[in-house]
């Protein structure tokens, strides 16, 4: 299957800043496989599989997939690309060095169910690597267009991810202070889509279709033209002023996990 020439996938500010802490990382930690749940426009997959990186991504999105998959016919992709909903992961048996879910856990009803799947996947001294978005009080039209069933305040988030048997090695709150200032734009122009009757699940099946759409928005935004909001991010990273967070954390010991 050759790629769909209309699926133009658009990166926006929030997840380019995302993206440049989540390579430093991978950096960082070099895992020997990687598994990518909800991998979406599979920009991650393609940026990883090109830096020799192997592993798998799962998607509940058939057309997502596909496109992916279509991408790299003939050509060599070292993930595995599978559609499926996230609660199957718990029939899997490989483990991988690096489980990212970025932007997942926050569209699934029960979240200790689903730490627990992902921790059954991380190898002996793994790692997760994932990114929610910040702040309860912040929940706006802007969630409820995209499906998210919360925001998450700092330590609820690690107190989660120790309770599911992770210790939390890093916790940026990303973002500040781009995604802070376009947040009222943002809310503006979700507010149609939100009033629409719609279930989460539905809304977060109608993410991928929404990112993809305008061709001169690789223009708009990209890493040349956000590179100073990346850079001056990081004077913020230790606090909690950001739209986000990015959490990367190390899978513990089975004796000393609470799950």
């Amino acid at each position: 299957m050759t790629p769909n020439a209309e699926y133009l996938w658009m990166p926006g500010p929030s997840y380019l800043c995302r993206r440049y802490l989540a390579l430093e990382i991978l950096e960082e930690i070099k895992p020997a496989s990687v598994l990518e749940i909800g991998f979406g426009s599979g920009d991650l997959i393609r940026i990883l599989n090109g830096k020799g990186y192997k592993g798998a991504a799962i998607d509940f999105s058939e057309d997502a997939c596909a496109h992916l998959r279509g991408q790299y016919e003939g050509k060599e992709l070292n993930f595995r690309i599978e559609a499926a909903p996230e609660t199957e992961l718990a029939a899997w048996r490989e483990k991988f060095g690096l489980v990212m879910a970025f932007e997942v856990l926050e569209h699934i009803e029960n979240d200790l169910q689903a730490l627990a799947r992902w921790r059954g996947l991380v190898a002996e001294g793994g790692f997760m690597l994932l990114s929610v978005p910040a702040h309860a009080e912040k929940y706006d039209a802007e969630d409820l267009a995209a499906g998210h069933l919360r925001r998450y305040e700092k330590q609820e988030l690690i107190k989660k991810l120790t309770d599911s048997g992770f210790r939390v090695l890093k916790l940026y709150s990303y973002g500040y202070p781009l995604l802070n200032l376009s947040k009222k734009a943002r809310s503006f122009f979700a507010a149609k889509k939100a009033a629409e009757p719609a279930s989460p699940e539905q809304r977060s099946k109608e993410i991928g279709k929404g990112l993809v759409f305008w061709r001169a928005g690789k223009y708009l935004f990209n890493d040349i033209t956000l590179f100073p909001a990346y850079i001056l991010q990081k004077l913020f990273l230790n606090s909690d002023l950001g739209d986000g967070y990015l959490v990367l954390a190390e899978k513990r010991d089975e004796s000393n996990a609470n799950v």
